[in-house]
Protein backbone atom coordinates (compact mmCIF):
# COMPACT_ATOMS: atom_id res chain seq x y z
CA UNK A 1 0.00 0.00 0.00
CA UNK A 2 0.94 3.56 -0.53
CA UNK A 3 1.67 3.72 3.45
CA UNK A 4 4.16 0.71 3.16
CA UNK A 5 6.21 2.62 0.19
CA UNK A 6 6.39 5.96 2.43
CA UNK A 7 7.44 3.64 5.20
CA UNK A 8 10.38 2.49 3.03
CA UNK A 9 11.67 5.79 1.94
CA UNK A 10 13.75 5.95 5.53
CA UNK A 11 15.80 3.85 3.66
CA UNK A 12 16.65 5.91 0.10
CA UNK A 13 19.19 7.40 1.18
CA UNK A 14 21.23 5.43 3.48
CA UNK A 15 20.85 2.00 1.53
CA UNK A 16 24.59 2.10 0.20
CA UNK A 17 25.97 2.77 3.41
CA UNK A 18 24.11 -0.07 5.20
CA UNK A 19 24.37 -2.57 2.71
CA UNK A 20 28.52 -1.47 3.04
CA UNK A 21 28.43 -2.04 6.86
CA UNK A 22 26.21 -5.19 6.82
CA UNK A 23 23.22 -3.60 7.96
CA UNK A 24 20.41 -5.90 6.30
CA UNK A 25 17.69 -4.58 7.99
CA UNK A 26 16.43 -2.79 5.03
CA UNK A 27 16.11 -6.16 3.33
CA UNK A 28 14.34 -7.65 5.69
CA UNK A 29 11.45 -4.49 6.30
CA UNK A 30 10.53 -4.55 3.13
CA UNK A 31 11.18 -8.06 2.28
CA UNK A 32 8.86 -9.60 5.39
CA UNK A 33 6.36 -6.88 4.79
CA UNK A 34 6.11 -7.97 1.31
CA UNK A 35 4.99 -11.32 2.15
CA UNK A 36 3.01 -10.40 4.96
CA UNK A 37 0.65 -8.73 2.14
CA UNK A 38 1.35 -11.53 -0.36
CA UNK A 39 0.01 -14.06 1.51
CA UNK A 40 -3.37 -11.35 2.45
CA UNK A 41 -4.09 -10.89 -0.90
CA UNK A 42 -4.13 -14.50 -1.62
CA UNK A 43 -6.06 -15.09 1.67
CA UNK A 44 -8.22 -12.54 0.18
CA UNK A 45 -8.88 -14.15 -3.40
CA UNK A 46 -9.27 -17.49 -1.81
CA UNK A 47 -12.25 -16.30 -0.67
CA UNK A 48 -13.57 -14.35 -3.32
CA UNK A 49 -13.23 -17.68 -4.91
CA UNK A 50 -14.94 -19.88 -1.94
CA UNK A 51 -18.08 -17.72 -1.96
CA UNK A 52 -18.45 -17.78 -5.86
CA UNK A 53 -17.86 -21.66 -6.78
CA UNK A 54 -18.87 -20.84 -10.50
CA UNK A 55 -16.44 -17.65 -10.83
CA UNK A 56 -15.51 -17.12 -14.52
CA UNK A 57 -14.02 -13.82 -14.29
CA UNK A 58 -16.46 -11.19 -12.87
CA UNK A 59 -17.40 -10.09 -9.81
CA UNK A 60 -20.34 -8.73 -8.96
CA UNK A 61 -22.27 -6.27 -12.14
CA UNK A 62 -18.30 -5.45 -12.52
CA UNK A 63 -16.67 -6.19 -16.37
CA UNK A 64 -14.07 -8.37 -17.20
CA UNK A 65 -10.74 -5.52 -17.41
CA UNK A 66 -7.36 -6.66 -17.92
CA UNK A 67 -4.99 -5.06 -15.38
CA UNK A 68 -1.98 -2.80 -16.89
CA UNK A 69 1.05 -4.33 -16.16
CA UNK A 70 2.57 -1.26 -13.63
CA UNK A 71 -0.49 0.28 -12.24
CA UNK A 72 0.29 4.38 -12.11
CA UNK A 73 -0.57 4.43 -7.92
CA UNK A 74 -0.68 1.92 -5.01
CA UNK A 75 -4.29 1.48 -3.31
CA UNK A 76 -4.79 4.08 -0.05
CA UNK A 77 -6.70 2.13 1.67
CA UNK A 78 -8.24 -1.61 2.13
CA UNK A 79 -11.44 -0.90 -0.42
CA UNK A 80 -8.46 0.47 -2.71
CA UNK A 81 -6.33 -2.88 -2.40
CA UNK A 82 -9.61 -5.05 -2.54
CA UNK A 83 -10.77 -3.27 -5.82
CA UNK A 84 -7.51 -3.85 -7.11
CA UNK A 85 -6.87 -7.30 -6.21
CA UNK A 86 -10.61 -7.84 -7.58
CA UNK A 87 -9.04 -6.55 -10.83
CA UNK A 88 -5.84 -8.77 -10.63
CA UNK A 89 -8.10 -11.84 -10.08
CA UNK A 90 -10.62 -11.09 -13.34
CA UNK A 91 -7.57 -10.66 -15.36
CA UNK A 92 -6.12 -14.65 -13.97
CA UNK A 93 -9.16 -15.34 -15.36
CA UNK A 94 -8.97 -14.20 -18.31
CA UNK A 95 -5.43 -15.62 -19.13
CA UNK A 96 -6.62 -19.04 -18.05
CA UNK A 97 -9.82 -18.71 -20.61
CA UNK A 98 -7.85 -17.45 -23.24
CA UNK A 99 -5.53 -20.47 -23.04
CA UNK A 100 -8.24 -22.53 -23.81
CA UNK A 101 -9.94 -23.47 -20.36
CA UNK A 102 -12.99 -25.52 -20.91
CA UNK A 103 -16.33 -23.28 -19.96
CA UNK A 104 -16.95 -23.88 -15.38
CA UNK A 105 -13.43 -24.78 -15.21
CA UNK A 106 -11.71 -21.36 -14.21
CA UNK A 107 -12.75 -21.53 -10.37
CA UNK A 108 -11.19 -25.13 -9.94
CA UNK A 109 -8.06 -23.61 -11.82
CA UNK A 110 -7.63 -20.26 -9.92
CA UNK A 111 -8.32 -22.60 -6.69
CA UNK A 112 -5.27 -24.88 -7.64
CA UNK A 113 -3.04 -22.10 -8.81
CA UNK A 114 -3.74 -20.18 -5.53
CA UNK A 115 -3.06 -23.40 -3.37
CA UNK A 116 0.49 -23.54 -5.15
CA UNK A 117 1.44 -19.50 -4.15
CA UNK A 118 -0.09 -19.46 -0.82
CA UNK A 119 2.71 -22.88 -0.70
CA UNK A 120 5.58 -21.20 -2.21
CA UNK A 121 5.01 -18.31 -0.10
CA UNK A 122 4.92 -20.10 3.34
CA UNK A 123 8.14 -21.93 2.02
CA UNK A 124 10.10 -18.77 2.24
CA UNK A 125 13.06 -17.88 4.05
CA UNK A 126 15.34 -15.12 5.28
CA UNK A 127 18.02 -16.62 2.70
CA UNK A 128 15.43 -16.24 0.13
CA UNK A 129 14.68 -12.81 0.94
CA UNK A 130 18.46 -12.01 1.03
CA UNK A 131 18.71 -13.59 -1.93
CA UNK A 132 16.34 -11.08 -4.08
CA UNK A 133 17.45 -8.28 -1.98
CA UNK A 134 21.38 -8.75 -3.23
CA UNK A 135 20.11 -9.57 -6.87
CA UNK A 136 18.29 -6.65 -7.08
CA UNK A 137 21.21 -4.30 -5.83
CA UNK A 138 22.87 -6.38 -8.24
CA UNK A 139 20.60 -5.16 -11.22
CA UNK A 140 20.51 -1.98 -10.15
CA UNK A 141 23.47 -1.16 -11.82
CA UNK A 142 22.55 -3.08 -15.09
CA UNK A 143 20.01 -5.63 -16.49
CA UNK A 144 22.33 -8.32 -17.16
CA UNK A 145 24.72 -8.06 -13.37
CA UNK A 146 23.26 -10.79 -10.65
CA UNK A 147 24.21 -12.34 -7.44
CA UNK A 148 24.56 -15.94 -6.91
CA UNK A 149 23.76 -17.50 -3.58
CA UNK A 150 26.44 -19.93 -2.14
CA UNK A 151 24.17 -23.03 -3.08
CA UNK A 152 24.58 -22.27 -6.61
CA UNK A 153 28.47 -21.46 -6.37
CA UNK A 154 31.42 -23.20 -5.37
CA UNK A 155 34.70 -22.43 -7.94
CA UNK A 156 35.23 -18.70 -9.58
CA UNK A 157 36.98 -18.62 -13.27
CA UNK A 158 37.81 -15.90 -14.60
CA UNK A 159 36.49 -16.33 -18.38
CA UNK A 160 34.02 -13.36 -20.25
CA UNK A 161 30.77 -14.55 -20.54
CA UNK A 162 28.15 -13.11 -22.42
CA UNK A 163 25.12 -14.63 -22.56
CA UNK A 164 21.51 -14.16 -21.11
CA UNK A 165 21.39 -17.07 -18.97
CA UNK A 166 20.91 -15.67 -15.20
CA UNK A 167 23.50 -18.16 -13.90
CA UNK A 168 26.14 -18.55 -16.70
CA UNK A 169 27.16 -22.01 -15.52
CA UNK A 170 25.80 -25.22 -14.36
CA UNK A 171 28.25 -27.15 -11.56
CA UNK A 172 28.95 -30.85 -12.90
CA UNK A 173 30.82 -34.07 -12.40
CA UNK A 174 34.02 -33.34 -9.39
CA UNK A 175 32.27 -29.59 -9.15
CA UNK A 176 33.33 -28.69 -12.75
CA UNK A 177 32.08 -26.17 -13.88
CA UNK A 178 30.41 -25.94 -17.36
CA UNK A 179 28.49 -23.10 -19.21
CA UNK A 180 24.81 -24.22 -19.45
CA UNK A 181 23.81 -25.67 -22.76
CA UNK A 182 20.31 -26.81 -23.40
CA UNK A 183 21.70 -29.96 -25.36
CA UNK A 184 24.91 -30.35 -27.31
CA UNK A 185 25.59 -29.86 -31.23
CA UNK A 186 24.12 -32.02 -33.44
CA UNK A 187 24.45 -32.23 -37.30
CA UNK A 188 22.77 -33.61 -40.03
CA UNK A 189 22.65 -33.73 -44.17
CA UNK A 190 20.04 -32.62 -46.26
CA UNK A 191 19.30 -33.18 -49.97
CA UNK A 192 17.75 -29.66 -51.34
CA UNK A 193 17.68 -28.75 -54.90
CA UNK A 194 17.87 -25.94 -57.11
CA UNK A 195 18.27 -24.67 -60.40
CA UNK A 196 17.37 -28.14 -61.08
CA UNK A 197 20.12 -29.81 -59.45
CA UNK A 198 20.05 -31.12 -55.69
CA UNK A 199 23.31 -30.01 -53.32
CA UNK A 200 24.41 -31.76 -50.11
CA UNK A 201 23.81 -29.33 -47.34
CA UNK A 202 24.78 -29.98 -44.09
CA UNK A 203 23.34 -28.50 -41.10
CA UNK A 204 25.24 -27.98 -37.45
CA UNK A 205 23.11 -26.72 -34.42
CA UNK A 206 24.75 -24.81 -31.81
CA UNK A 207 23.03 -24.71 -28.27
CA UNK A 208 25.18 -22.79 -26.78
CA UNK A 209 29.04 -21.39 -26.60
CA UNK A 210 29.33 -23.84 -23.67
CA UNK A 211 32.81 -25.28 -22.00
CA UNK A 212 34.66 -26.16 -18.83
CA UNK A 213 37.00 -23.40 -17.94
CA UNK A 214 39.27 -26.22 -16.02
CA UNK A 215 39.83 -28.22 -18.82
CA UNK A 216 43.04 -26.42 -20.38
CA UNK A 217 43.40 -28.93 -23.37
CA UNK A 218 39.41 -27.28 -24.23
CA UNK A 219 38.51 -30.69 -24.29
CA UNK A 220 34.81 -30.06 -23.30
CA UNK A 221 33.66 -27.09 -25.34
CA UNK A 222 31.56 -25.99 -28.12
CA UNK A 223 34.54 -25.27 -29.91
CA UNK A 224 35.46 -29.16 -30.40
CA UNK A 225 32.48 -30.04 -30.94
CA UNK A 226 31.66 -28.31 -33.82
CA UNK A 227 34.92 -29.25 -35.44
CA UNK A 228 34.12 -32.35 -34.80
CA UNK A 229 30.50 -32.41 -36.58
CA UNK A 230 32.13 -29.89 -39.21
CA UNK A 231 34.46 -33.03 -39.91
CA UNK A 232 31.84 -35.82 -39.73
CA UNK A 233 29.63 -33.50 -42.16
CA UNK A 234 32.69 -32.98 -44.59
CA UNK A 235 33.13 -36.73 -44.99
CA UNK A 236 29.56 -36.98 -46.36
CA UNK A 237 30.32 -34.62 -49.49
CA UNK A 238 28.25 -31.45 -47.98
CA UNK A 239 28.70 -28.69 -50.25
CA UNK A 240 27.38 -26.13 -47.96
CA UNK A 241 26.53 -25.75 -44.47
CA UNK A 242 24.06 -23.97 -42.48
CA UNK A 243 25.23 -23.12 -38.58
CA UNK A 244 21.67 -22.83 -36.74
CA UNK A 245 22.14 -20.50 -33.87
CA UNK A 246 18.36 -20.09 -33.33
CA UNK A 247 17.11 -20.00 -29.41
CA UNK A 248 21.59 -19.71 -28.52
CA UNK A 249 21.42 -17.98 -25.51
CA UNK A 250 25.03 -17.21 -26.05
CA UNK A 251 27.93 -18.57 -23.79
CA UNK A 252 31.93 -17.99 -23.61
CA UNK A 253 33.21 -15.08 -25.39
CA UNK A 254 36.23 -16.95 -26.23
CA UNK A 255 34.09 -19.68 -27.36
CA UNK A 256 33.01 -17.36 -29.92
CA UNK A 257 35.66 -16.17 -31.02
CA UNK A 258 37.46 -19.82 -31.45
CA UNK A 259 34.47 -21.05 -33.32
CA UNK A 260 34.63 -17.62 -35.56
CA UNK A 261 38.31 -18.69 -36.53
CA UNK A 262 36.84 -21.89 -38.20
CA UNK A 263 35.70 -19.93 -40.93
CA UNK A 264 37.43 -16.84 -41.58
CA UNK A 265 41.02 -17.64 -40.01
CA UNK A 266 43.49 -16.20 -38.04
CA UNK A 267 41.56 -12.88 -37.99
CA UNK A 268 40.47 -9.90 -35.68
CA UNK A 269 36.62 -11.55 -34.28
CA UNK A 270 35.52 -9.11 -31.97
CA UNK A 271 36.54 -5.71 -30.26
CA UNK A 272 36.45 -5.57 -25.84
CA UNK A 273 36.28 -2.17 -23.93
CA UNK A 274 36.64 -2.79 -20.49
CA UNK A 275 34.87 -0.30 -17.37
CA UNK A 276 38.07 1.67 -17.50
CA UNK A 277 38.17 2.50 -21.54
CA UNK A 278 40.69 -0.03 -22.18
CA UNK A 279 40.46 -1.32 -25.73
CA UNK A 280 41.61 -4.92 -27.01
CA UNK A 281 40.67 -6.60 -30.12
CA UNK A 282 40.86 -10.22 -29.88
CA UNK A 283 41.49 -12.75 -32.29
CA UNK A 284 41.32 -16.08 -33.25
CA UNK A 285 44.42 -17.76 -33.75
CA UNK A 286 46.41 -20.94 -34.56
CA UNK A 287 43.25 -22.51 -37.13
CA UNK A 288 44.94 -25.49 -38.08
CA UNK A 289 42.39 -26.02 -40.53
CA UNK A 290 40.08 -23.32 -42.20
CA UNK A 291 36.89 -23.56 -44.16
CA UNK A 292 37.59 -20.12 -46.26
CA UNK A 293 35.37 -21.91 -49.26
CA UNK A 294 32.69 -23.60 -48.11
CA UNK A 295 28.97 -21.83 -48.89
CA UNK A 296 27.87 -20.94 -45.43
CA UNK A 297 24.63 -19.67 -44.00
CA UNK A 298 23.79 -18.58 -40.27
CA UNK A 299 20.55 -19.28 -39.15
CA UNK A 300 19.59 -16.53 -36.03
CA UNK A 301 16.11 -15.27 -34.07
CA UNK A 302 15.36 -12.94 -31.52
CA UNK A 303 16.80 -15.17 -28.73
CA UNK A 304 20.30 -15.65 -30.27
CA UNK A 305 22.35 -13.50 -28.17
CA UNK A 306 25.61 -12.36 -26.92
CA UNK A 307 28.38 -15.16 -27.68
CA UNK A 308 25.96 -16.03 -30.45
CA UNK A 309 25.78 -12.22 -31.83
CA UNK A 310 29.11 -12.02 -32.00
CA UNK A 311 30.02 -15.08 -34.71
CA UNK A 312 27.31 -14.25 -36.50
CA UNK A 313 28.35 -10.25 -36.73
CA UNK A 314 32.30 -11.73 -37.48
CA UNK A 315 30.26 -13.58 -40.44
CA UNK A 316 28.79 -11.05 -41.78
CA UNK A 317 31.15 -8.62 -41.43
CA UNK A 318 34.36 -10.63 -42.64
CA UNK A 319 31.56 -11.24 -45.74
CA UNK A 320 31.81 -15.01 -44.99
CA UNK A 321 28.28 -15.61 -44.15
CA UNK A 322 24.68 -15.04 -45.41
CA UNK A 323 22.30 -14.45 -42.18
CA UNK A 324 19.41 -15.68 -41.91
CA UNK A 325 16.03 -15.12 -39.58
CA UNK A 326 14.86 -12.41 -37.18
CA UNK A 327 16.41 -9.48 -35.62
CA UNK A 328 18.66 -10.91 -32.53
CA UNK A 329 18.62 -10.06 -29.26
CA UNK A 330 20.81 -7.39 -29.05
CA UNK A 331 23.23 -8.12 -25.94
CA UNK A 332 26.55 -6.21 -25.76
CA UNK A 333 28.02 -6.65 -22.56
CA UNK A 334 30.30 -9.10 -20.87
CA UNK A 335 30.04 -10.44 -17.49
CA UNK A 336 32.30 -12.14 -15.20
CA UNK A 337 32.41 -13.88 -11.78
CA UNK A 338 33.67 -12.33 -8.55
CA UNK A 339 33.62 -13.77 -5.67
CA UNK A 340 31.94 -12.64 -2.12
CA UNK A 341 32.08 -13.83 1.21
CA UNK A 342 29.01 -15.02 0.68
CA UNK A 343 27.96 -16.32 -2.86
CA UNK A 344 29.44 -14.92 -5.80
CA UNK A 345 28.70 -11.39 -8.52
CA UNK A 346 28.06 -11.66 -11.95
CA UNK A 347 28.83 -8.52 -12.63
CA UNK A 348 28.90 -6.65 -16.05
CA UNK A 349 32.67 -5.67 -16.88
CA UNK A 350 33.12 -4.92 -20.55
CA UNK A 351 31.09 -3.79 -23.68
CA UNK A 352 32.13 -5.27 -26.80
CA UNK A 353 32.19 -4.73 -30.65
CA UNK A 354 32.07 -5.81 -33.83
CA UNK A 355 35.42 -5.45 -35.79
CA UNK A 356 33.54 -2.60 -37.88
CA UNK A 357 33.39 -0.63 -35.05
CA UNK A 358 29.37 -1.23 -34.79
CA UNK A 359 27.66 -2.28 -31.27
CA UNK A 360 26.06 -5.18 -30.28
CA UNK A 361 23.97 -3.06 -27.48
CA UNK A 362 20.81 -3.18 -27.94
CA UNK A 363 21.17 -3.60 -31.77
CA UNK A 364 22.05 -7.04 -31.93
CA UNK A 365 23.01 -8.22 -35.64
CA UNK A 366 19.94 -7.32 -38.47
CA UNK A 367 19.83 -10.18 -41.26
CA UNK A 368 20.57 -10.69 -44.73
CA UNK A 369 17.26 -12.15 -45.26
CA UNK A 370 15.10 -11.06 -43.02
CA UNK A 371 12.33 -13.76 -41.57
CA UNK A 372 9.33 -12.88 -39.33
CA UNK A 373 10.37 -12.89 -35.87
CA UNK A 374 7.99 -14.95 -33.39
CA UNK A 375 8.90 -13.04 -30.47
CA UNK A 376 8.01 -8.69 -30.00
CA UNK A 377 10.93 -6.91 -29.76
CA UNK A 378 9.25 -5.03 -27.24
CA UNK A 379 8.76 -8.37 -25.09
CA UNK A 380 11.83 -10.02 -25.53
CA UNK A 381 15.27 -8.73 -26.24
CA UNK A 382 17.44 -5.82 -24.56
CA UNK A 383 15.70 -3.18 -25.19
CA UNK A 384 12.92 -4.79 -24.00
CA UNK A 385 14.40 -4.96 -20.11
CA UNK A 386 14.48 -2.71 -17.45
CA UNK A 387 17.44 -0.95 -17.20
CA UNK A 388 19.70 -1.74 -19.87
CA UNK A 389 23.00 0.00 -21.31
CA UNK A 390 22.72 2.12 -23.87
CA UNK A 391 24.06 1.75 -27.72
CA UNK A 392 27.17 3.04 -28.96
CA UNK A 393 30.22 2.32 -30.95
CA UNK A 394 34.17 2.00 -31.01
CA UNK A 395 36.79 2.33 -33.79
CA UNK A 396 36.99 -0.28 -36.42
CA UNK A 397 39.58 -3.03 -35.96
CA UNK A 398 42.65 -3.76 -39.02
CA UNK A 399 40.24 -5.75 -41.08
CA UNK A 400 39.43 -6.94 -44.40
CA UNK A 401 36.53 -9.60 -45.70
CA UNK A 402 37.62 -12.75 -46.64
CA UNK A 403 34.80 -13.33 -49.11
CA UNK A 404 31.79 -11.62 -50.94
CA UNK A 405 29.00 -13.64 -49.79
CA UNK A 406 26.90 -9.98 -50.15
CA UNK A 407 27.49 -10.21 -54.60
CA UNK A 408 24.81 -12.80 -54.46
CA UNK A 409 22.39 -11.38 -51.96
CA UNK A 410 19.90 -9.89 -54.48
CA UNK A 411 19.24 -12.58 -56.13
CA UNK A 412 19.11 -15.18 -53.21
CA UNK A 413 16.10 -12.34 -51.67
CA UNK A 414 14.68 -12.91 -54.82
CA UNK A 415 14.59 -16.33 -54.61
CA UNK A 416 13.51 -16.68 -51.15
CA UNK A 417 10.34 -13.92 -51.54
CA UNK A 418 8.99 -16.27 -55.10
CA UNK A 419 8.85 -19.22 -52.16
CA UNK A 420 7.54 -17.81 -49.31
CA UNK A 421 4.85 -15.87 -50.97
CA UNK A 422 2.19 -17.57 -50.54
CA UNK A 423 3.64 -19.41 -46.82
CA UNK A 424 1.93 -17.79 -44.00
CA UNK A 425 4.69 -18.49 -42.45
CA UNK A 426 6.43 -16.04 -43.35
CA UNK A 427 3.28 -13.43 -44.86
CA UNK A 428 1.38 -13.14 -42.26
CA UNK A 429 2.37 -10.95 -39.26
CA UNK A 430 -0.62 -12.22 -36.60
CA UNK A 431 0.63 -15.79 -37.66
CA UNK A 432 2.52 -16.84 -34.49
CA UNK A 433 -0.38 -15.28 -32.80
CA UNK A 434 -3.11 -17.19 -34.16
CA UNK A 435 -1.55 -20.63 -34.18
CA UNK A 436 0.35 -20.34 -30.41
CA UNK A 437 1.04 -24.30 -31.06
CA UNK A 438 3.76 -23.14 -33.92
CA UNK A 439 7.18 -23.13 -32.51
CA UNK A 440 9.55 -20.17 -32.83
CA UNK A 441 12.12 -22.75 -34.11
CA UNK A 442 9.64 -23.63 -36.99
CA UNK A 443 10.96 -26.11 -39.06
CA UNK A 444 9.25 -23.65 -42.27
CA UNK A 445 12.47 -21.37 -41.04
CA UNK A 446 14.95 -23.92 -41.09
CA UNK A 447 13.62 -25.42 -45.04
CA UNK A 448 14.16 -22.37 -46.36
CA UNK A 449 17.57 -21.58 -44.75
CA UNK A 450 18.62 -24.73 -46.99
CA UNK A 451 16.78 -23.46 -50.09
CA UNK A 452 18.98 -20.29 -49.63
CA UNK A 453 22.03 -22.21 -48.82
CA UNK A 454 21.65 -24.37 -51.91
CA UNK A 455 20.70 -21.30 -54.06
CA UNK A 456 23.81 -19.51 -52.63
CA UNK A 457 25.95 -22.68 -53.49
CA UNK A 458 24.66 -22.98 -57.24
CA UNK A 459 25.31 -19.10 -57.55
CA UNK A 460 28.78 -19.12 -56.15
CA UNK A 461 30.14 -22.66 -58.67
CA UNK A 462 28.32 -20.61 -61.75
Amino acid sequence: MQSDIENFTQYKFSMNEDLAGGNLRPAFSIGNRYLEAAKKQVRYMQSVLASSPKFEGQIGNSETVSVPPKMANWPVNNLERENRWNLILQSYAETIKNNGAENGTVNSILVGELVRDKSRLESFTGEDIFNIYMNSVAKSFDSHSAYISPESSQLVDENLYTTINEKPYELGSASKRTLIASGVVTGHVSQVASGGRSYKVGVISIPSFYFDPYDIDDGNSVTKDVRQALLDLSKQGIEGLILDLRGNPGGALAQAVRVSGMFIGDNPVVTVRDSRNRQETQKSLNNKKVEKNLPLVVLVDRVSAGASEIFAGAMQDYGRAIIVGGQTFGLGTAQAIQPLNYGELKVTVAQYYRVSGEGFQKKGITPDIQFPNAYDQYELGEEALSNPLPWNSTKAALYSPVMNVNAYLERLNEGHKKRVADNPVFTQKDYFQQYKYLPPHSDEFLKEGEMILADLIRLSGE
